[in-house]
């Protein structure tokens, strides 16, 4: 089916801000000209189970969303 993708809220995060996002909200992220770090917590891996992605025609797709890149934090 088709979706009202409509905006119905919007924060604008600053440096040193924390953006808390509930589980399955559907939300988008813009991080803008400054240099911005992203904590996500999940129960589950990142890239092991279907996200929708919502088309800005209505549509959504199934997604298996980010993969993750491993960093050593040295």
């Amino acid at each position: 089916g088709k979706f009202d993708l409509a905006e119905k809220h919007a924060d604008i995060c600053r440096p040193g801000d924390v953006d808390v996002v509930p589980p399955r909200l559907i939300h988008s992220e813009y991080a803008g000209a400054e240099k911005s770090i992203a904590v996500i917590v999940r129960s589950q891996r990142s890239g092991t189970f279907e996200q929708f992605r919502y088309l800005e025609d209505g549509r959504q797709v199934i997604i298996l969303g980010p993969d993750q890149a491993p960093y050593a934090l040295s």
